[in-house]
């Protein structure tokens, strides 16, 4: 996979990158060899500059090192040796706390929906049709669900950042939120084809996904 992406200085550079919204808030360094991890998350929210603004502000606690818009746009909010408020409380093989192992990639999606007459409608207002859903099990879930699908660029954005990254920087994982914290979080979610992107990158499932969970609080909104 050839990228037309390049990293100078922890920051991605090329056509469709932008800095516009830099956080300053998150001013701790990876430790040396701690990073080793992409943490793959949905928005749930608004359209990506929104999403972008929000999560820069010195006034929210939650942060995302990247966010990748519908149309393969991507915001860079923290450089990449800097640690970003996205895991929350997380766990994957023994360790705790992700955001201290991981870099956070959030994805312009609305995450999981409810059908109302012929729309579909997501927990912020959003309206959305048919052919903009799926309907999937969630590998925690033990139901079917209506979810936002991804744009076939945005999910290509994504595999060519996360290739160049796991080159760059010498990263053994790509997991979904939804597999650091399954008992609170479902992003990227079913309609993310997260399985074959780790296939295509390190030429194995190298993250097998856990066994499903109960999910009685679980919640759906947040990316922290």
């Amino acid at each position: 996979m050839t990228s037309e992406f390049k990293i100078v200085a922890d920051w991605l550079s090329g056509t469709g990158v932008s800095n516009e919204f830099r956080s300053t808030k998150n001013r701790q360094e990876f430790e040396e060899g701690d990073l080793d991890t992409i943490v793959l998350h949905y928005t749930a929210g608004g359209e990506a500059r929104t999403s972008a603004s929000f999560l820069a502000s010195d006034h929210t606690k939650v942060s995302a090192h990247l966010i990748i818009g519908r149309d393969g746009g991507i915001f860079q909010l923290i450089p990449f040796n800097m640690k970003a408020w996205h895991a929350g409380k997380s766990e994957h093989q023994g360790r705790v706390g992700m955001n201290r192992y991981s870099l956070g990639i959030t994805m312009d999606n609305a995450g999981i929906l409810e059908q109302i007459d012929q729309y579909y409608r997501s927990w912020f207002g959003g309206r959305y049709t048919a052919d903009k859903v799926v309907y999937e099990k969630h590998h925690n879930h033990n139901h079917l669900s209506y979810w936002h699908k991804y744009t076939d660029v945005q999910i290509s954005t994504c595999e060519t950042v996360c290739k160049l990254l796991v080159d760059h920087y010498n990263l053994k994982f790509i997991l979904g939120h939804d597999e650091v914290a399954p008992e609170r979080k479902t992003d990227p979610g079913p309609a993310f084809p997260i399985a074959a992107i780790r296939q295509r990158i390190f030429g194995k499932e190298k993250n097998p996904i856990p066994a499903p969970i109960a999910r009685s609080k679980a919640r759906l909104k947040s990316v922290s």
